[in-house]
């Protein structure tokens, strides 16, 4: 359940965001993310309804091409909504997504699921070195981008931008606390 509402949630203000203003980047930007936050969502219910290893491997596997964006996309969106030109740095980071991308593909980033939970597959623990370098740029890009929205904040003048700042870097802790969650199980805790 609630991946079906993180999915149904994700693009239906991704669809708004979009629609109210399709030529701004930063509008596109940010419905982009919704996209890769619902296909996230609508992945984590596919995974809670596979009946079997290979159905969940596979739902796993497309699930983690919107994960392995999230930071990236996030970190861009972010970059844009506080005017800081760093396009080499987010050249850089969209092309350890797509390392991690192909990554995917293989059994170097997610090799096998097991029932850790009665019920649901859950990622195995990692065999290579992969999964592991996933989860080290998957947070290091969070926490950069988090330090981006802290530095912004503090330097606001206007009360207005403090607040849109502070509720936008509130929303991103609670909803990666959330989030980094998932990778827990998978190393065993």
């Amino acid at each position: 359940l609630s991946g079906l509402l993180t999915g149904l949630s994700s693009l239906a203000i991704g669809a708004w965001v979009y629609l109210s203003n399709r030529a701004n980047r930063i509008n596109r930007l940010w419905s982009f993310f919704c996209v890769t936050v619902a296909i996230w969502g609508f992945g984590g219910l596919q995974i809670g309804l596979a009946s079997d290893r290979e159905a969940a491997l596979t739902w796993w596997r497309i699930t983690y091409i919107a994960v392995i964006l999230i930071p990236s996309v996030f970190y861009h969106f972010v970059s844009i909504f506080l005017g800081i030109h760093r396009p080499v740095k987010i050249v850089v980071a969209y092309s350890l997504s797509l390392v991690f991308l192909l990554a995917d593909a293989t059994p170097l980033l997610i090799a096998n699921v097991s029932q850790p939970f009665e019920g649901l597959y859950y990622v195995s623990q990692p065999v290579g070195g992969a999964y592991p370098l996933f989860v080290l740029f998957f947070i290091a890009m969070v926490v950069l981008t988090h330090i981006d929205l802290l530095r912004d904040m503090g330097r606001a003048t206007l009360e207005k931008r403090r607040l849109q700042v502070r509720w936008f870097f509130l929303a991103g802790v609670v909803g990666y606390v959330g989030g980094i969650s998932c990778f827990l199980p998978v190393f065993g805790v």
